[in-house]
């Protein structure tokens, strides 16, 4: 990581014990999944790069529904319409749409 610092303390130096209160939760949360010292580097960059922000995260379903239609394309043959309509609870006229539609 490169050299951080704030106010002469060195951002490398933060260890988990360090962070409180919105910081702490992120990095427990974080830590689930990377190992500590990777959610800590994690917390910290996300704190700088919205420190004092109010950031809006869209539902994550938006992210991922590039890779939920590539998915309805390639399971669709037209006559698993209600099947796929459940597996992605969808409508069967949504589905067909997204399943009809060219990849974006």
């Amino acid at each position: 990581m490169r050299q951080l610092s704030m106010e002469g303390i060195s951002l490398n130096d933060v260890k988990p014990e360090h962070l409180t209160g919105f910081y702490k939760e992120l990095y427990t949360f974080l830590s689930k999944d990377l190992p500590s010292d990777y959610a800590v580097i994690a917390t910290i960059k996300m704190a700088l790069l919205y420190s004092g922000a109010h950031p809006y995260f869209p539902k994550i379903e938006s992210a991922i529904r590039l890779l939920r239609d590539a998915q309805i394309r390639a399971e669709y043959t037209g006559k698993n319409d209600r099947a796929l309509a459940d597996k992605f609870n969808l409508t069967t006229s949504h589905l067909r749409v997204i399943a009809t539609r060219k990849p974006e």
